[in-house]
Formats: structure tokens, C-alpha cells, sequence
């Protein structure tokens, strides 16, 4: 399904809904995080060209996880009204280093203020040694239809009516208690107990557009993580290009009018930004990038 964002946090300026939704870290706040029985004293944020969360696990008897509680961040109500009716926000990008000699197998869980407890059913998989990358991990809950994809329950609904339990996935995302992000190959809302790391240099959800999807463009940005040249494509004529550093500072500028376009960037900096792409229609895409 092609769908479109633009930046809901600071960086572009815009900022209607109560709950953040974004971790980048950038004051050196571990921004509401904590390992998953409350306490920090295993986090810190570090900076290595950027701010980045470092979760040290030093035993095998503590969970290579992350969580947040605040309301000010992660928790509170994941539904946005549109005016076709209501859309359940997702997470949609994180960027990850693993200085880990095994693979992670990250998942994202949610747990209600009614108990019940979800998380993605297929984990993203970041190699050993492997250095910054964003990710998406996309999950959907079409409550019309009552089909839950790529989300497991982890609690156990077997005598329940199927609608029934989609009325408690619904009223889960409706006040959302605790987000985690977490290591573990296998179906389960607890983080894989084991020495290790996890490095996180932003996690966001965009703001879903009203735009009609049958009118959006098509684009394309690669590669991804890239080092001194970007080609841009689309099936539409591309009218400019603005990228933005992880501060909101506009670094780059430039009129483009064509569909396609090879861009040297050579000049930025190891770090995360922002394209953000105009079309002749007006229309506005975002994506984010890793510069290495």
C-alpha cells in the first residue's frame, strides 16, 4: 500500500496531537525510555556525529529491551481521525546499529490499559556488525474487517469471539501503556534475557496525510544508507529538493523539474536527515535517510 507522511515532529514545524511519537535524541535525554522494570541505570545517550540511546545489558538475567511509559512520547492513543473515519498510527522507521557478535531480531509491543499485550509477529533482522541503518517493520489492524497483520496476541483469546477480541486490540490502542522495542527470535512480549546492545538513534511515526492515495506519486531515494550520490525517481515531475538535518536546519536547496535526478552529496556529514521532496502539483513526500 503506497502511503504518504509528512513530519508531524519539530523538524518541519508541526505539531498537533498530544503524544510525540519520536525519539531522536538530540538534547542528550533518554526522552521517556528505561529498561522494562523502570529503571535507566543500564541506558545512556551517546554521540558518536549524533545522539544515539545505548541500552548496555551486562547478564544473561537482564532483558535486551526497551520501553516507554510516558505520555509525553510513546504512550497514550495511537488513533488519528481522518475524514474518512479512524486510522491507527504506526511506527514506521527506526535506525539501528548492532555491535552485537549475533543478529538481532527486533519487535515492537504494545500493551494496553486493559492488559491485553501485541507485538509484531515478524521481527526486523539487523545483522551482527552491522553499522547505522533505518528499518520499517509495518503492522496494521483494519478494525472494519477485523484482520490483524503482522501482530500477534499474546494473550490467550482462544474462547473468545473473534470480534470480541478485535474490540480489545481496539481499546489496547486506545491508550497505550507501554511501548517496547526488544530482542528476541521468538513469539513472545519479553526481551531475550543475554549479554548484549541495543543502539538506537531515532524511532518516529509519521502523521498520516488526507491526501487521496490514487493521487500521490510515486518515489524513489536510493540507496539507503547512502555515501556521495543519490538518485531520485518518480513518475512525477520533481519540482525541488530540501533536506533537513536531525536539528530541523535546512542544508540543502535545490530546484530540480525533472522526474529523475542524480544529487551529490557528498558534503553532508555521517548522519540522519530529512528529504523532503516537492512536486510540480504541490505535493509534498518525506523520507528519511542515512548519510554514512
Amino acid at each position: 500500500m503506497l502511503r504518504y507522511y509528512t513530519v508531524f515532529f519539530a523538524l518541519l514545524g508541526f505539531n498537533s496531537y498530544s503524544q510525540t511519537f519520536y525519539n531522536g535524541f538530540e538534547e542528550g535525554s533518554i526522552e521517556g525510555w528505561s529498561q522494562t522494570d523502570g529503571t535507566s541505570n543500564l541506558l545512556g545517550v551517546s554521540n558518536d556525529v549524533y545522539n544515539y540511546l545505548t541500552l548496555q545489558s551486562k547478564s544473561d538475567s537482564q532483558e535486551l529491551a526497551l520501553s516507554n511509559r510516558d505520555y509525553d512520547y510513546w504512550a497514550g492513543n495511537y488513533f488519528l481521525e481522518t475524514s474518512e473515519g479512524e486510522v491507527l498510527r504506526t511506527v514506521d522507521d527506526i535506525i539501528i546499529k548492532n555491535t552485537n557478535d549475533f543478529d538481532l531480531h527486533l519487535r515492537y509491543g504494545f500493551k494496553g490499559a486493559n492488559g491485553y499485550e501485541v507485538i509484531t509477529t515478524n521481527p526486523i533482522v539487523i545483522k551482527a556488525n552491522s553499522d547505522w541503518e533505518a528499518y520499517s517493520n509495518f503492522y496494521y489492524a483494519f478494525f472494519d474487517e477485523e484482520v490483524l497483520d503482522n501482530l500477534t496476541i499474546i494473550n490467550n483469546t482462544e474462547d473468545q469471539p473473534w470480534n470480541e477480541v478485535m474490540q480489545s486490540i481496539h481499546e489496547l490502542f486506545e491508550d497505550v501503556v507501554e511501548f517496547k522495542i526488544f530482542h528476541n527470535p521468538e513469539v513472545s512480549f519479553e526481551g531475550s534475557k543475554q549479554k548484549g546492545t541495543l543502539m538506537m538513534e531515532s524511532v518516529v511515526s509519521w502523521e498520516q496525510s488526507e491526501a487521496p492515495v490514487k493521487d500521490l506519486p510515486k518515489l524513489s531515494i536510493f540507496p539507503n544508507p547512502f555515501v556521495d550520490q543519490l538518485q531520485i525517481t518518480s513518475n512525477e515531475v520533481i519540482n525541488a529538493l530540501k533536506i533537513y538535518n536531525t536539528q530541523g536546519s535546512l542544508v540543502f536547496d535545490r530546484n530540480i523539474n525533472n522526474r529523475t535526478q542524480n544529487v551529490d552529496v557528498s558534503f553532508l556529514n555521517s548522519g540522519v536527515y530529512m528529504f523532503e521532496v516537492e512536486f510540480i502539483n504541490g505535493t509534498v513526500l518525506s523520507k528519511k535517510l542515512v548519510k554514512q
